[in-house]
C-alpha cells in the first residue's frame, strides 16, 4: 500500500470530492443506503458534523489514515433502521472478505440480529463479547479515492471511490457519544445513496457534484 493503489491518488481531487460530499450530507436530514444485495438502511444525519478525510496533515495536530479518502458522519443515535446484507468486506481480519451470506437487522440504531454462516456467528460473538454498545450504528461514510483497489486490503476497500461503509461500535472520534471497545466497518460495493431524496451515489458511481459531473 505504500507503493501502489490509494497512496498514488491525486489528493487534491480527493479533497475536492470529499469536501463536496460532506457539504451535501451536511445540508440533509435523512440518508438512505441500498445495494443490489438487499441492503436497505435509513438514518438521520440532521445537525451532525460531517468529516471529510483526505490525508491533510499540513498543520500540527492534524491526523489522517493512509490511504485516505472519505466523507464520514456519526448518525443521530437511535435513528438507523433497516437491514445490512452481504457486506463486501468487514474490517475484522478474521473475516476480511466474507465468503458466506450475511444479514444484519438494525432497529433504533442498534444491530439486533445477525444471521448467516460461520462468519456471521463469529461477528455476533465479537460484538457480544464487547458489550451492548458494540452494536451501535456508529458511522456512515462514502469512499472518495479513485486509486484505491477494492480487493487489495481492507484499508483500501473502505476508501475506494463509490463505496459506502457502515461502522458499528464506538462513535466518539466522529463527534458521537457512544463509548465502545471496538469500531468495525462493514464495506458495501455498488451502493445507491440518497440524502433527503437527492441522489449522491448510484450503483457505485458518485453522481452528485453540486452541478458538476462526478467523473
Amino acid at each position: 500500500m505504500k507503493l501502489r493503489g490509494g497512496v498514488t491518488a491525486d489528493y487534491e481531487e480527493v479533497r475536492r470530492l470529499s469536501e463536496r460530499l460532506a457539504r451535501l450530507l451536511g445540508k440533509s436530514g435523512q440518508v438512505r443506503l441500498t445495494t443490489p444485495e438487499g441492503t436497505d438502511l435509513t438514518l438521520s444525519v440532521r445537525d451532525r458534523e460531517i468529516f471529510p478525510f483526505y490525508a491533510n496533515v499540513r498543520e500540527p495536530g492534524a491526523c489522517a489514515a493512509l490511504p485516505d479518502g472519505e466523507a464520514a458522519v456519526s448518525p443521530v443515535q437511535g435513528t438507523a433502521e433497516g437491514v445490512l446484507v452481504n457486506p463486501f468486506a468487514i474490517e475484522k481480519h478474521e473475516i476480511g472478505f466474507p465468503r458466506e451470506p450475511m444479514r444484519l437487522e438494525v432497529r433504533q440504531g442498534t444491530v439486533v440480529g445477525i444471521s448467516g454462516g460461520v462468519e456471521a456467528e463469529f461477528l455476533a460473538q465479537v460484538l457480544d463479547g464487547a458489550g451492548a454498545t458494540a452494536r451501535n450504528i456508529a458511522e456512515f461514510a462514502l469512499g472518495t479515492n479513485p486509486a484505491c483497489r477494492l480487493g487489495a486490503s481492507l484499508r483500501e476497500a473502505k476508501k475506494a471511490w463509490g463505496t459506502a461503509h457502515i461502522g458499528i461500535g464506538d462513535d466518539r472520534s466522529l463527534g458521537g457519544s457512544v463509548e465502545s471497545p471496538l469500531h468495525i466497518d462493514l464495506i458495501f460495493r455498488n451502493p445507491t445513496v440518497t440524502a433527503d431524496g437527492v441522489l449522491l451515489v448510484e450503483d457505485g458511481r458518485i453522481v452528485a457534484w453540486e452541478g458538476d459531473q462526478a467523473r
